[in-house]
């Protein structure tokens, strides 16, 4: 029996050990994918009016799209200051995106922002149905965040995941 114990202590260990490894991994290759964008002429995602990305539902990947979605509302006359504060909203629905569906269709999340005469909209679609992490002391306030920072926030779940919509005015 202390063997046994022993074996399954190794096995978490090394379970820990390659889940480590693969986190780091997906990390670097998204601050790979980051720096690799800082020269080119155009966001990653820009599509005009139009911001479009859909990224593997994985914590490195909100930060990829903070990079871009800041650099397409920067070269789309969006203020620095409005610029900043849609980005951090953006940013607390994609780690809601990223964190909170259970069952995914889909290990995916999409972001897509349009930008009208006087309206910036942004819209962040999961592939699952959320589940409740608890709140706590430092947790559970990202949805307070994002109707601070933006005009009007909609959170609309349906049978293919979650789509959280998100209007400032400009």
């Amino acid at each position: 029996m202390a063997r046994s114990a022993e074996l399954e202590r190794i096995r978490a260990r090394a379970l820990r050990a390659r889940a480590a490894g693969a986190r780091r991994t997906s990390e670097l290759l998204a601050e790979r994918i980051v720096e690799t964008g800082l020269g080119s002429p155009q966001p990653f995602g820009d599509r005009g009016d139009v911001f479009s990305l859909r990224l593997w539902k994985m914590s490195p990947a909100v930060r990829l799209v903070r990079h871009h979605l800041r650099r397409w509302l920067e070269s789309r006359g969006v203020a620095p200051d409005a610029a900043m504060e849609i980005v951090l909203a953006c940013s607390e629905a994609c780690a809601n995106a990223v964190e909170h569906p259970a069952s995914s269709a889909r290990q995916a999340f999409e972001v897509e922002a349009r930008r009208g005469e006087r309206e910036l909209t942004l819209s962040v679609r999961d592939f699952g149905d959320w589940r409740d992490r608890g709140e706590s002391a430092w947790r559970g306030r990202g949805l307070e965040m994002m109707r601070s920072l933006m005009d009007t926030v909609e959170v609309l779940p349906g049978r293919e995941g979650t789509r959280v919509v998100m209007r400032r005015s400009l």
